[in-house]
């Protein structure tokens, strides 16, 4: 009920046309805001103007029959975000496991750690040997699907001509600013369940590195 209540509040924020003019994809708007004039030349493809029926909808088939703000065209531009993380952003997280790795592996190199104590060394082997786990594709695999069918699903968000009933804006006193997506808990349960066992050899590879790196 309060979630509707903040609707009337939304529209007038957009004054025209809300439907496909959600404030996370403001960069994606047709035209001006409020414009029903055609794309620049050069530029990006852009959400519908207003909701359309499309088919043949591949990035975000959902929507297809169904009067969306998405197109054919603008599934290049979906696309082109879902492989950024896909291939720059996820895989930069490992980047920077290994990195991390590399540079408590230094340690060894240091007189502290030639004149340490046997048992020193051995807490020290093991925070080493703590981030073989992390990047075992076979533990952070699942976990980096999951989070890629969630990004996908965050783009095809873009999409729905009826985002303000899965927002929270922050009203006020900025109504045409979303603070908030409303995330089903069970999407986010089904998310954790794929990325539980990534997270928790993560967590005691870092604790050990911290502790030794001291």
């Amino acid at each position: 009920m309060q979630r509707r209540a903040v609707i009337p509040l939304l529209l007038a924020a957009h004054a025209l046309d809300p439907q496909c003019h959600n404030p996370l994809f403001k960069a994606h708007w047709f035209g001006e805001f409020g414009s029903a004039s055609v794309e620049a030349t050069g530029r990006l493809p852009t959400l519908n103007s207003d909701p359309m029926v499309h088919n043949g909808l591949r990035f975000c088939p959902a929507y297809n029959s169904e009067a969306s703000c998405c197109s054919a065209k603008f599934e290049a531009v979906q696309g082109m975000h879902y492989d950024y993380f896909r291939n720059h952003i996820f895989p930069s997280k490992l980047v920077r496991v290994i990195q991390h790795r590399e540079s408590v592996m230094q340690v060894m190199e240091t007189n502290e750690y030639k004149e340490a104590p046997d048992l020193e060394k051995e807490q020290y082997a093991a925070a080493v040997e703590g981030f073989a786990p992390v990047l075992q594709p076979e533990l952070h695999a699942g976990c980096w699907s999951a989070l890629l069918t969630y990004a996908a699903g965050m783009s095809c968000f873009a999409c729905k001509p009826d985002w303000m009933l899965y927002v929270r804006p922050h009203c006020p006193p900025k109504c045409n600013e979303v603070v908030r997506v409303q995330v089903h808990p069970s999407d986010c349960d089904e998310l954790w369940v794929s990325c539980e066992r990534f997270g928790f050899v993560a967590k005691i590879a870092t604790g050990l590195a911290a502790q030794r790196v001291k």
